[in-house]
């Protein structure tokens, strides 16, 4: 993916967010489990199907939670 390309696909996330999409943030993943049916349902999307993958995988264009980190570590 060439700089064009990017620059491009973070304009048309940008515009998805200015217009209010709302995605799945919680519950939050608490194991590996949780984690993997989200990758399945993603990896059923069709290609260019953006705006559900954003949904889906909980992003958002900001900090989220007070302080909170948000990964799994191990």
């Amino acid at each position: 993916m060439s700089n064009a390309d990017d620059d491009a696909l973070r304009d048309r996330i940008a515009r998805l967010m200015e217009k209010g999409l709302k995605t799945q943030t919680e519950p939050f993943p608490e194991d590996n489990h949780q984690f993997e049916n989200i990758l399945v349902e993603l990896r059923g999307l069709n290609e260019d199907n953006l705006e559900e993958k954003l949904v889906i995988s909980g992003f958002v264009d900001h900090p989220y939670g007070p302080d909170e980190q948000r990964c799994l570590e191990l």
